[in-house]
């Protein structure tokens, strides 16, 4: 594409940029605003990224089965929805199977943990923090972060990245591919404190007593302290949680502001004690006693991870002994049997995991990979592929899948799966050269050569790195030939 070409597509696009950013005004100051995303964009990317939040990697988990308790609590997201700036919005609400104590939302969705649901004392605490995170889809704080995001990529035009090129075109434009992650966005201190505010004015115009944001946030502080205990200041839970709270401002100053939006705010009527803390502890006396056997789970969990097999089955054991109903135990269960090459049984688990819960992504994972283990790559891929529609973003499942169809010769589809590992596992000692013959085999020379070339830089001993390393040489004699026969042809005209 010409020069001139590319500066009228970039003078386009910032004259469409000027003109959204003109005509934006935020729905709870009224003021205009800097915006890209239109509503529908906002719910559609909500949509998007909705699956991989449910079972993003730390946090993450699915779903939380409790239809009653779920039914409860959406009582009361559905009450904050109908008072917010925003009441035109979509809204569903879930019980996210996580013990990290946690809440988000996105347009459309907003969950909270059975970590933070099980720790809480009464409805009004679970109505303030549902309100927090319905105040930033009300004010458009993560709209706000996706079109930054958009504008920098745009910058990135303006300094010679041309649109032109496919991926860059739809990283650019697409608001879906703005990262999944922004969900959990961290979010400045005035979006916080403006979030703080808006949960209390929607709690408080629903009928709860506004001072218990004070103490869920007291509250949240002791249950966060007590989790970070129990799983270690090192682990990748609490790593997770630092920096999801690294920008928020501290609970003393979050209080006092708070306190402030109580005196400014006007009387609503309560309903009943404003509290409801009986109820509440009813309907959820089952989820904690739930809560109990996972906190067994995680640390069997974390003791397989580090290979402390005997260890781990004496933990899940007594998650079991509380409760012997949950998907992921079984899963785990599966799992530990697969490391002592029980194939049957580690399945047998397996299937009792999907069978208790349809939707249990690592179970087709898991089940998948057993399969992949005795080279029986079709009946894999019919798992992995499972797992990948349950969680699209799950980097494991696009290994064994694409490693699937890698063994089947079957590189296109190979491609699909393996990109996404190598972007997220640049270092890995095989990626890149496996990448490498799937691209030459469906002759993308150029793509070949450049992850030939990245293989070298990994692992250039290995037997995938001399194999890169000789197809560096010969694809790089095609390309002289391919550069002689372009002169050749220019000469003749």
């Amino acid at each position: 594409m010409s020069a001139f070409k590319t500066t009228f597509k970039l003078f386009i696009l910032l004259i469409l940029i000027i003109f959204i950013a003109n005509c934006a005004v935020n729905p709870v100051t009224g003021q205009k605003e800097f915006m890209l995303m239109s509503e529908q964009m906002e719910i559609d990317w909500g949509n998007s990224v909705y699956p991989n939040a449910v079972w993003g990697e730390v946090g993450g988990g699915g779903r939380y089965y409790d239809p009653e308790l779920e039914r409860y609590l959406s009582q009361t997201v559905n009450r904050l929805n109908a008072v917010s700036h925003r009441s035109n919005l979509p809204v569903d609400f879930i019980i996210q199977n996580s013990s990290v104590p946690n809440a988000w939302a996105i347009p459309g969705h907003v969950a909270m943990t059975r970590g933070l649901v099980a720790n809480l004392e009464n409805e009004g605490q679970f109505a303030f923090v549902m309100g927090h995170e319905m105040g930033h889809v009300a004010a458009r704080h993560s709209a706000a972060q996706i079109s930054r995001s958009i504008l920098v990529q745009v910058g990135l035009v303006a300094t010679g990245i041309a649109l032109e090129n496919k991926k860059n075109a739809e990283w650019i434009l697409g608001a879906g591919a703005i990262g999944a992650n922004l969900f959990l966005l961290k979010y400045s201190r005035d979006q916080e404190l403006q979030a703080d505010s808006l949960g209390t004015l929607y709690m408080a115009k629903t009928g709860y007593d506004p001072n218990e944001s004070v103490s869920a946030h007291y509250r949240l502080d002791k249950v966060t302290d007590e989790y970070l205990k129990q799983v270690g200041k090192k682990s990748r839970e609490a790593i997770f949680l630092d920096e999801l709270l690294s920008t928020h401002p501290p609970t003393k100053e979050r209080v006092a502001k708070i306190q402030q939006t109580i005196s400014t705010m006007q009387p609503y009527p309560r309903s009943g004690d404003g509290k409801n803390a009986n109820t509440f502890q009813q309907m959820t006396a089952k989820i904690k006693r739930s809560h109990i056997a996972y906190l067994w789970y995680d640390v069997a969990l974390k003791n397989y991870r580090e290979d402390r097999t005997a260890d781990a089955e004496y933990n899940l054991n007594q998650a079991f002994q509380i409760d012997g109903k949950q998907a992921p135990f079984y899963n785990l269960r599966g799992l530990l049997e697969l490391k002592k090459n029980r194939t049957y049984e580690a399945r047998t688990n397996f299937s009792r995991s999907i069978e208790i819960d349809r939707n249990y992504q690592p179970a087709y994972h898991s089940m998948g990979f057993s399969y992949y283990l005795e080279r029986n790559y079709q009946t894999a891929l019919s798992y992995l592929n499972q797992s990948l529609k349950i969680y699209p973003d799950n980097i494991a499942s696009h290994y064994f899948a694409g490693m699937s169809y890698y063994r089947l010769k079957d590189y296109e589809n190979a491609v699909k799966h393996l990109e996404p590992f190598a972007s997220a596992n640049s270092k890995h000692n095989e990626i890149h050269g496996i990448l490498g013959i799937c691209y030459d085999q469906t002759n993308e020379k150029e793509s070949a050569y450049q992850e030939y070339r990245k293989q070298v830089e990994v692992a250039p001993n290995s037997e995938l790195g001399r194999h890169a390393a000789e197809r560096i040489s010969a694809l790089e004699q095609i390309f002289r030939k391919e550069q002689e026969e372009k002169e050749k042809k220019k000469k003749k005209k």
